[in-house]
């Protein structure tokens, strides 16, 4: 059987040990093999336990239970404890193991295994023998009523409290109600920074009597634990939760917390009435503000925006352009009206022409015109970018298209005043360039980069329009072609980053971006260039490991024919999909032997594809792209080796002795060989022991 399994790649060779073990179970003669492999070296040994808890043979289990080997211990442990062995005799056990053996048991107790509870039989005695600590680990694996006996001594070593409150919230919240009445002021401060999140963990099966926990004791001046924590609270009770962050006392923490996506979710859900204490206290901090307005339906943001500033005279404010944008456009335009008519506004040119910009199109579109053909450039700059700005805030496609053909007069300009407007259009949302527009870009496009006074703000703001409008538009030919000529212009054959679209494809329409673009990775890769092929992978994510096409682009890149940098890439891109991996990573060293060298392939060939190992820690050494010949490369880490077979693992202690005693290398080189071997066990300390 040894010899069975000595070429087989790790996952194959556990497979069969499996199938062995199970035909082994139904002879007479399974027992003495066991036996036989448990007497055997370690490597045998592991065998052994691996195939006795495939099996279910508790002699063997029970031997490897005190196996001095911790690794084949705790595959033993596990086992065994599964199998619901007595509580006195797993007292017995811990009485007599290691620290890192009894807190392998403490933790698989934690966890439910086994199923009968154990930990109620074991406390008391962990407790007595190794202290307050250990104790205080099996308290998340008690029933309620050792824990409610033992939480008031052994609580404050039981770290925050966040598995007990989940698991045994009565209890909790009754033990924190007893120690907090007690406290002074500052105390209870000190108690919720410790145990807060416990008392929080009870939140989802016990939200009134966390309400009520925070309402008798909670600090004055904050709430304790993380807002999201926060979240079964306003489902449960949101008027009571805003009352509390909403108190007099907390104005200050509130303004300056920042309230995360899921509470303001739960926020949305609630009546202007419900929400106005908050949205008072954050009046002070308008950009929390903002974000509790843009969570809001946008029908229903007057009304809230109304509520928070109650009371406050408004008729001289400016309020900032982040709460304008987030306002109805109805109210966004009204508030602008009123804005424009202050004094200070109306002798103010820069001030008026910036909240012109907040009006409706139609308002605002000659007044923004007619700046920028304005004599100083930096307030043409400006106008153009308040236009760009007004047009998209329409929200109208016709309107942007209009303005990107008006764009078409920066040809004349500065550069800096044409990199300002290219800005502006970049940050319009993509899903409103219509096709109509395409024409208008590629004028936009050729005038900025045939200017002679071309520089490289203009380029970028040029490069992030593109690389949106082929991000969001690529189902448009012809923005589909504008986009990919013009990034073949700015970058030749190479392409910028297009950020995430596994993320904003509906299911399957990351096909449909493959066969959009695929004659023109083609055409780059016969030219040799792969840069626009790992950009599509890279913004496809996941996605691009279900399209055969595009795979096979990737297998194409690691020909040796290409160069180092192309196949790096090339490799990491095709390895990517953990399904493929094992079997791809065969065909990548075939290529190149010297890509051992990479991570990825590495990482592959320790944890996984073990039968590859010989190719690379005997015989000739690996050479070529990634490593000239006659150097004989040492990988640096074997996080895998137990995985190995032993004489992978001599080969290996080997090497890094071989590198340990050369004078020649670099100090830090040889440390290093040394403490990789360190890690080897066996063969590994004959080498750490010569040092």
């Amino acid at each position: 059987m040894l010899a069975e399994i000595d070429p087989l790649a790790y996952p194959e060779r556990m497979r069969l040990l499996a199938a062995r073990a199970g035909d082994l179970s139904r002879t007479p003669d399974g027992a003495a093999v066991l036996a036989d492999l448990y007497g055997g070296d370690r490597f045998q040994r592991e065998i052994a336990v691996f195939m006795a808890v495939v099996s279910g043979h508790e002699p063997t289990i029970l031997a490897a239970v005190t196996d001095p080997d911790y690794l084949i211990q705790r595959a033993a442990v596990t086992a065994w404890l599964r199998s619901g062995p007595p509580a006195a005799e797993v007292a017995r056990f811990l009485s007599g193991a290691s620290w890192h053996a009894r807190r392998h048991v403490y933790r698989l107790l934690r966890r439910g295994v086994p199923r009968r509870p154990m930990a109620d039989d074991l406390i008391d005695e962990v407790w007595e023998r190794f202290g307050d600590a250990e104790a205080a680990k099996l308290l998340p694996a008690c029933s309620a009523g050792p824990l409610r006996r033992l939480l008031p001594e052994l609580g404050y070593a039981a770290g925050s409290w966040s598995l007990l409150g989940a698991r045994h919230p009565e209890v909790v919240l009754d033990e924190a109600a007893r120690q907090l009445t007690d406290m002074t002021v500052p105390e209870r401060g000190a108690w919720w920074v410790r145990f807060g999140r416990g008392v929080l963990a009870a939140a989802p099966a016990m939200p009134e009597q966390v309400l009520g926990l925070l309402e008798d004791y909670a600090p004055g001046a904050w709430l304790p634990g993380p807002l999201r924590r926060y979240k079964d609270l306003a489902v449960a009770d949101a008027g009571r939760l805003i009352a509390l962050m909403a108190a007099p006392a907390r104005a200050r923490w509130l303004a300056t917390s920042t309230l995360p996506g899921s509470l303001l979710r739960e926020f949305a859900a609630l009546d202007t009435a419900v929400l106005t204490p908050v949205a008072r206290r954050l009046r002070g901090r308008p950009p929390a503000l903002v974000a509790l307005l843009d969570a809001m339906p946008p029908a229903r943001r007057a009304a809230l925006y109304d509520a928070a500033y109650a009371g406050v005279n408004l008729s001289q404010s400016e309020p900032i352009a982040q709460i304008l944008d987030v306002l109805p456009r109805t109210r966004r335009s009204a508030e602008a009206e009123r804005i424009l008519g202050l004094g200070k506004v109306r002798d103010n040119a820069a001030l008026t022409l910036n909240y012109t910009a907040f009006l409706a199109w139609d308002r605002a579109r000659a007044p923004l015109t007619e700046a920028t053909r304005r004599a100083g450039a930096d307030d043409r700059a400006i106008a153009y970018e308040l236009l760009v700005d007004c047009a998209a805030r329409s929200r109208d496609a016709g309107v942007v298209t209009e303005v990107i053909t008006y764009l078409c007069r920066i040809r004349n300009e500065q550069d800096p005043v044409r990199a300002r407007a290219l800005r502006a259009l970049a940050r319009v949302s993509p899903r409103l360039v219509q096709p109509d527009a395409a024409e208008a870009l590629g004028q936009l496009a050729a005038d900025a980069l045939t200017a002679r006074d071309a520089g490289n703000q203009s380029r970028t703001a040029l490069a992030a329009l593109a690389t949106g409008v082929l991000r969001e538009r690529f189902a448009e030919p012809s923005l589909l072609a504008w986009s990919l000529h013009t990034l073949q212009q700015l970058f030749g054959d190479d392409l910028p980053a297009l950020g995430r679209l596994d993320t904003r494809l509906r299911r399957g329409q990351e096909a449909e971006v493959l066969a959009a673009v695929a004659d023109w990775l083609e055409a780059g890769m016969r030219r040799g260039s792969y840069g626009p092929v790992f950009a599509i992978a890279r913004a496809l994510g996941r996605r691009a490991w279900r399209l055969p096409r595009l795979q096979d682009m990737l297998r194409r890149a690691i020909d040796p024919g290409n160069v180092s940098g192309v196949m790096r890439q090339g490799i990491s891109l095709w390895l990517a999909d953990p399904a493929t991996r094992p079997r791809r990573v065969e065909d990548v060293l075939l290529t190149d032997s010297s890509t051992v060298t990479l991570p990825v392939v590495w990482t592959v060939l320790d944890g996984c594809r073990t039968d590859l190992l010989d190719l690379v820690l005997d015989g000739a050494p690996p050479h070529g792209k990634f490593l000239a010949a006659g150097v004989r490369w040492v990988p640096p880490r074997a996080s895998g080796a137990r995985r190995w077979l032993p004489r992978q693992r001599a080969a290996y202690a080997a090497l890094l002795a071989t590198t340990a005693a050369d004078a020649g290398a670099k100090l830090h080189e040889r440390v290093r060989a040394i403490m990789a071997a360190a890690r080897l066990s066996d063969p590994g300390f004959q080498v750490v022991q010569r040092y």
